[in-house]
This record gives structure tokens, sequence and C-alpha cells, in this order.
């Protein structure tokens, strides 16, 4: 049996993808036009933003900087082939650091960094991606390449206006 959410080929008669978590009934097929998009379409059609990266051995302060210069979520922790090693979020900012931050800015941002963030390709559907984000409590993803290196991040924000648009489609269609 072919999962709708992710494409993996599970044994007949399971409940649930073994590769995504996805329920398998009949009754979890997709009714409206935007679970069928949201099991349709892959990461790909998201808007692609070209992701700021850091090494591990940058200083939390430039990387703080990063944040907030750019006003984004997220920095990607990459190794010397660009493949993610870890990920910098405001949410790591706010659970990891602390008031006494400032005794850190020196501090190489692997001691505070996500290690070993989950991701995604640009041909993985979105669905599975918003599972990922919720069973992993995360709000942004890196997008990589086939040799693993990192090329994008999604973010929660991004998957929230791809909805908003799919259910405006479904209502002036509807």
């Amino acid at each position: 049996m072919i999962c709708q959410a992710c494409g993996a080929t599970n044994f007949e008669g399971v409940d649930q993808c073994e590769a995504c978590g996805q329920p398998l009934s009949q009754e979890a097929v997709s009714k409206s036009s935007v679970e069928a998009a949201l099991r349709r379409d892959v990461i790909a059609q998201l808007p692609m933003r070209t992701p700021l990266t850091s090494s591990p051995d940058a200083p939390l302060g430039d990387v703080l900087t990063v944040l907030s210069t750019n006003a984004i979520g997220a920095v990607v922790i990459t190794d010397d082939h660009h493949r993610p090693i870890g990920i910098f979020s405001e949410r790591d900012a706010l659970l990891r650091l602390g008031p006494d931050y400032r005794d850190h800015l020196t501090t190489p941002i692997s001691h505070f960094m996500t290690p070993d963030p989950q991701s995604v390709d640009k041909n993985t559907p979105i669905t599975f991606a918003v599972h990922q984000m919720d069973v992993g409590h995360y709000r942004h993803l890196p997008v990589v390449d086939d040799e693993g290196r990192v090329k994008a991040v999604i973010s929660i924000r991004d998957l929230l206006r791809y909805l908003t648009d799919r259910i405006a489609e479904a209502e002036l269609s509807g």
C-alpha cells in the first residue's frame, strides 16, 4: 500500500505508514481540495529562500546578530561540505541562553545549537513536512539537495501561507 502522505510503500493491512506515521485507512483519504493539495504538492512548490548558515565555531554573538539583522527565525549550522549539522533558532535562544547570554557571546554556537536537525528535500510531500514539524516540535526545516547540502529552509510560516492560499482557492472554486 502506498502512503498518500509521503509515497512510501507499506505492507497491505497496516494502519499507519512506517515512514511518516500518517494513517493509511480509506477514511483518511483526502476529501477536500485543501487536503488533496497537501498530499499532492511538494516542498519545491513553497517559496525557497537561500538559507543563512554558520560554521559550528562561529561565536554565539555573531549568530545572534545574523538572526536579528536579517529578521529570521533560524540559522543552519553546516559542516565544511555545506551539510546541516545543527540549527540555531530564536527558540534555542530563548530556551538555552537565559538571562546570562552576554557571558556566552564568544562561545561557539555549537554549544547552543540543536544538533542533527531533520531535513527534507524539494520532492518531499508538504504533508510529510507538516507531520515532521508537528511530531518534532520544529518551526524550521532545512531543505537539502541529493548530496545533503542545505539549499533552503522552510518555516511554519511558509506552511501557513501555503495553507491560507489553498483555503482561499477552495473557497473561490467551491
